[in-house]
């Protein structure tokens, strides 16, 4: 990603989480903060009066034809209802990167105090991004609600995606990562009361060069069969860094994560605890994680993580393997 890009767009100070007050604080946001204009990025304000553009739809149409970075800025006065937004080739090279923020007060400044919710149709996905034949996609999220869709944010190919001070919750799943897509989940993040999905309430991942990191959390998601906080399969990696929580989610088999066919889980925090997978349920086993060893063995190897307070009614109340 474009490191100017997300420097000059958000605040991105990681602060160690500290027991309950870990939900309290994705939930509730972080301080205000402003935002200049990345250097050369073409920027677009889309909500009421004095925005350059009524709707996203618009304000995308604009964006796909300049070469620069954009930056697309949503108020939080108005409702978004229905979204389905297809997020596809946003290469550095040629249509340059994309990032959409919510939040903003109004069209005539760019002080954030808030988020924007992102309202889905129920039956598709709330935001998709992928790539085509030999294509790059990258783009950043941040100060967004995302919710009521079959899945909160779907990213697929050769996409690089960062989510910022932002929510996935009451979708299918939160968060599905395929074909290779690349997702990384900032400190601020909240991805939680997600159900309905077989595999994977909060975060679903598969295929070989698909990869998460997670510093944020994933919990109160549900899922039927396996993996109600993450389930990851056919040697997805994720990265379980410093700030990331997986707690209270809830699944047959893997409560909070399940892995098999070569998945990894690899990290952990950077501190004594600085990483946690506690208070998960799984009806049959594996509480905090249940690891498939079969069809190229599933691993999870991990440092500095608090495994507590998980349990299952049969097997590995904290891990089953």
């Amino acid at each position: 990603m474009s490191s100017q890009l997300l420097a000059t767009v958000y605040s991105r100070a990681r602060q160690p989480h500290r027991g309950a007050i870990l939900v309290l604080a994705v939930v509730a946001g972080v301080a205000p903060f402003l935002v200049q204009d990345p250097a050369g990025a073409a920027t677009y304000h889309v909500g009421g009066a004095g925005c350059t553009h009524p709707t996203i739809a618009a304000a995308l149409l604009s964006a796909a034809f300049s070469p620069e970075d954009d930056l697309i800025i949503l108020t939080r006065t108005i409702s978004y209802t229905n979204v389905q937004l297809t997020l596809t080739n946003w290469n550095p090279a040629t249509t340059g990167t994309l990032t959409l923020a919510g939040g903003v007060d109004d069209c005539g400044g760019l002080t954030f105090s808030g988020t924007t919710t992102l309202a889905g149709n129920g039956s598709d996905p709330v935001i998709t991004v992928s790539t085509t034949a030999s294509q790059v996609s990258n783009v950043t999220l941040s100060r967004l609600r995302i919710h009521g869709g079959s899945r909160g944010l779907d990213v697929s190919g050769d996409s690089e995606v960062g989510l910022f001070n932002s929510e996935l919750y009451a979708n299918g799943t939160g968060l599905r990562v395929t074909s290779g897509g690349r997702v990384e989940i900032d400190t601020f993040v909240g991805i939680h009361d997600n159900s309905g999905a077989l595999f994977g309430g909060g975060i679903h991942c598969a295929d070989p060069t698909s990869e998460v990191t997670l510093h944020g959390v994933v919990y109160s998601n549900q899922a039927t069969s396996a993996g109600g906080g993450i389930f990851a399969s056919n040697f997805c990696q994720l990265n379980l860094a410093e700030g990331g929580y997986v707690q209270l989610n809830a699944a047959p088999l893997g409560g909070g994560i399940y892995l098999q066919t070569g998945a990894r889980m690899d990290g952990g925090g950077g501190a004594i605890y600085g990483a946690r997978v506690t208070g998960n349920i799984a009806s049959n086993a594996g509480g905090g994680f249940y690891i498939q060893g079969a069809s190229g063995g599933a691993r999870a190897t991990l440092s500095s993580v608090l495994i507590d307070d998980n349990t299952a009614a049969n097997l590995g109340g904290g891990v089953a393997l």
